[in-house]
């Protein structure tokens, strides 16, 4: 099975706009797709899923902010059209003739999103679209959601709740297949996401992620996203937990030259 871990943003839901991102790492599951979303976890799950697989969603969702269920709807109808394979969007160019360019849409998605009024008649005729498409179409995938919630605030004690929640999730992840998302979230979750990658990838049978991508937003609707993999990074953690423990006299010299970094480089 795989599995697929990214926080829900909380994020105003007019910044929330989809994006076809750039892949600038090596990983061929952050190819760029051909239609828009707003999560990149979503590229992740279109490039590696299966015809008749069931994947499972493990979301970490702040409660208690007024924008997490909003983003929360636009995530699901995203999905939606990943598992049905529609362009979500392109409802909204066929239904306003007048929206040619990535720019126009954006403008009206960041507007719809902000104010919450949405044509009456576009959406009875969106809805409509939708259910000819799961008439006409069969599923791609069938998927299974798991929530983590946690609390609206950055307390020392809500992120140490967070972290064994994650370890409790991940303990029977032995024989998944693992992609995580780092791009939204406050900023302590993907510190905590990390933490519990790296407990499980040392202490869970060498538990680890095919990919931990993270998006670098571009919001103004000229510039493409870019998509990176930064899984490098937990393996270079736990090397250099290891290398701690042993007898090592510069540990940290020992992963400069097992990096092929530069001695005269500082790190």
């Amino acid at each position: 099975m795989k599995r697929f871990i990214f926080a829900n943003p909380f994020m105003s839901p007019g910044k929330l706009t989809p994006d076809q991102p750039e892949n600038h790492s090596q990983l061929a599951c952050l190819n760029q797709i051909d239609i828009a979303v707003s999560f990149p976890i979503l590229i992740v799950l279109k490039n590696t899923v299966t015809a008749g697989e069931t994947v499972h969603l493990t979301i970490i969702k702040t409660v208690g902010h007024d924008c997490t269920e909003k983003n929360y709807k636009t995530f699901l109808a995203e999905l939606d059209a990943i598992r049905y394979g529609y362009d979500l969007y392109d409802l909204y160019r066929t239904y306003y003739k007048d929206l040619e360019q990535p720019k126009q849409l954006q403008t009206k998605l960041k507007k719809e999103r902000k104010d919450g009024k949405i044509d009456p008649d576009f959406v009875a005729w969106r809805q409509a679209e939708i259910d000819r498409i799961h008439q006409e179409r069969t599923p791609l995938f069938s998927y299974e959601i798991e929530i983590i919630e946690t609390p609206y605030n950055e307390k020392p004690d809500t992120q140490v709740r967070l972290l064994f929640q994650m370890l409790q999730k991940l303990e029977h992840a032995v024989d998944e297949d693992i992609y995580v998302d780092l791009s939204f979230g406050s900023k302590p979750i993907p510190i905590v996401m990390n933490m519990a990658l790296t407990y499980a990838y040392q202490h869970g049978d060498g538990i680890l992620p095919k990919c931990m991508s993270y998006a670098q937003f571009e919001y103004d609707g000229k510039n493409v996203s870019k998509l990176y993999d930064v899984s490098s990074l937990l393996f270079l953690q736990s090397a250099i937990i290891n290398l701690e423990k042993s007898d090592l006299e510069n540990p940290i010299e020992a992963v400069q030259k097992m990096l092929h970094l530069d001695d005269s480089e500082e790190v």
